[in-house]
C-alpha cells in the first residue's frame, strides 16, 4: 500500500496521493482520479465531462444526450465500426451514459489495455466529426429511445415528477430531450455545444482497477492533447421555489402508476445520510415499512417502493407504486399514514439499526465492482470538489446517526404540502 503524502506541486502538473487513491492535475487543467486494487486483472476507466441536461434550455434539451450518441459515430482517425473492432479487439467494453448534472464515457479492459482504453476515449471525446447523414440517422434512433421511455410508465412517471416539481428550471427537463427539440439538432449546434463544455478544465479522468497511477496520468497527458482553454466557468442556478401539484395522465395501460414526491436535501446537504437511512426504513427492501403495510397486509400493490435522488444541490425524495385503478386514492392514504407515523413517532432502534446495515453492505458491496469505484472517484470530483473521503470514515458517520435525528429529517422531509403527485391512469374504454 502507497504511504500517505504531502501535496507535490510540479512544474507541469499538481499531485495528490493518500493511500491508494491518487489525484493529479494536468497543466491544461484535466483532473486524473485513480485508485489502486493490485488484487484485480482489469480496470474500469471513465471520461467525465461536468455537464447534463441541467446545462440546457428547453430549446436544446437533450443535445448533451445525443452528443453521446453521436461520438461513437465516427471521428478524424477511426469511422463507427473501426471504434468498435479497436476496442473488442483487446476484449474490452465501450460505452457511455448521460445524468442530469455530468456524461461519463467509459471503458474496461484488462489492465495490460489500459493505454488502449485511454486512448480510445481521447479519440471519440475529442475528435468526433459529427457527420450530417449520421446526425439524421442518430435522430430516428433517439426518436425510438423516447419511445420506450414513454412506454416504461415505471421510467416515465420519474421524468414527469422532476419536470412538475422542478420546471423551469432545468432540471425538469428529461435528460433524453423531446422530439421537438431533437428535430432540430444540427451539426453546427452540435460542436457549438462540444466547445463550450468539453474543455479540459471541464474533464475529470477516473479509473479504479490494477494499474500504476503515474502511467495512466502519462497516457492521458499523451492522448488528451486538446487544450481548448476557452476560459467558460459551468456556474449553475440553484433550483428555488420549487412546485407541488396534482398531475394526472391518461395512457393505455392496465395499472395506474402512481409518483408521489418533493424536493429535499442535496448531496452536498449535512442531512443526506440521514434521509438515505430514512428512504430505506420507508421503502427500500422487503423488510421496509411500505412494502410490509401495503403490499403484504392489504395485497393492493405488487411493485411499491421509495426513492431518493440526489442533485449536487438539490434532492427528490418520493414513492412510486402501480395497482389497479381503484385503489389509488386508498392507496396514497395508506403510504401517508406511514409517513404521519414517522413524524409523530420517529423510529424504533432496531430499524435504524437494520437500514444502516443495509446501507453498509451497499456501499461495501458496490466497492466490489470497478465500475462503481471509477464512478465514486469522479463523483468526488464533480460533487464534492475533490474532498476525498475513506469508505470506512463515510460508514462511521452513518453510524453515528440517531432515531431523533431521523425523526427531525422526517418532520422536515414528510409535509404534504410539499409533494406533487403525478398519476398515469389507464385509458378509459
Amino acid at each position: 500500500m502507497r504511504k500517505s503524502r504531502s501535496v507535490v506541486v510540479e512544474k507541469e502538473k499538481t499531485q495528490v496521493a493518500t493511500s491508494n487513491y491518487n489525484k493529479t492535475v494536468l497543466s491544461n487543467g484535466i483532473r486524473v482520479v485513480s485508485e489502486s486494487i493490485p488484487h484485480v486483472k482489469s480496470v474500469s476507466l471513465g471520461v467525465w465531462v461536468d455537464v447534463g441536461s441541467r446545462d440546457e434550455s428547453d430549446l436544446d434539451n437533450g443535445i448533451t444526450h445525443f452528443i453521446e450518441h453521436m461520438v461513437f459515430k465516427g471521428t478524424g482517425k477511426r469511422s463507427a465500426r473501426e471504434i468498435a473492432e479497436f476496442v473488442e479487439d483487446i476484449g474490452g467494453y465501450l460505452n457511455a451514459f448521460t445524468t442530469k448534472e455530468n456524461t461519463c464515457f467509459y471503458v474496461r479492459v484488462l489492465s495490460e489495455h489500459l493505454k488502449e482504453g485511454v486512448e480510445i476515449l481521447a479519440d471519440i471525446v475529442q475528435n468526433p466529426t459529427f457527420d450530417k447523414r449520421e446526425i439524421e440517422k442518430e435522430k430516428k434512433v433517439v426518436y425510438e429511445e423516447i419511445k420506450d421511455v414513454e412506454d416504461d410508465f415505471e421510467d416515465y412517471i420519474g421524468d414527469l415528477l422532476e419536470y412538475q416539481i422542478y420546471h423551469p428550471h432545468p432540471l425538469g427537463l428529461p435528460i433524453i430531450g423531446t422530439r421537438e427539440t431533437v428535430s432540430g439538432f444540427t451539426r453546427e449546434k452540435l460542436f457549438e455545444h462540444l466547445r463550450k463544455f468539453y474543455n479540459p478544465s471541464n474533464i475529470v479522468v477516473s479509473a479504479a482497477g490494477n494499474l500504476v497511477h503515474d502511467k495512466l496520468v502519462e497516457y492521458v497527458d499523451k492522448f488528451f492533447t486538446a487544450t481548448n482553454k476557452n476560459g467558460f466557468v459551468n456556474v449553475r442556478r440553484k433550483p428555488e421555489g420549487m412546485r407541488a401539484v396534482n398531475y394526472v395522465i391518461e395512457r393505455p395501460s392496465s395499472q395506474s402508476h402512481v409518483c408521489i414526491g418533493t424536493a429535499t436535501f442535496g448531496a452536498r446537504d449535512k442531512w443526506r445520510d440521514h434521509l438515505l437511512l430514512l428512504n430505506t426504513i420507508i421503502g427500500d427492501g422487503m423488510s421496509s415499512r411500505l412494502f410490509q403495510n401495503i403490499r403484504e397486509k392489504y395485497g393492493f400493490v405488487y411493485s411499491i417502493y421509495s426513492f431518493y435522488t440526489m442533485f449536487k444541490d438539490s434532492g427528490v425524495f418520493g414513492v412510486y407504486f402501480a395497482c389497479d385503478r381503484k385503489n389509488v386514492e386508498k392507496t396514497i392514504e395508506l403510504v401517508w399514514k406511514e409517513f404521519n407515523s414517522i413524524v409523530k413517532n420517529g423510529v424504533s432502534v432496531d430499524e435504524l439499526k437494520r437500514a444502516k446495515e443495509q446501507v453498509k453492505s451497499s456501499i461495501l458491496i458496490g466497492l466490489e465492482s470497478m465500475s462503481n469505484r471509477m464512478q465514486r472517484l469522479a463523483q468526488i470530483e464533480l460533487v464534492y470538489d475533490g474532498r476525498y473521503s475513506d469508505v470506512s470514515e463515510v460508514i462511521k458517520k452513518i453510524g453515528r446517526i440517531t432515531p431523533d435525528e431521523i425523526r427531525e429529517v422526517a418532520i422536515e422531509t414528510l409535509r404534504k404540502e410539499k409533494f406533487t403527485t403525478v398519476i398515469i391512469n389507464p385509458s378509459k374504454k
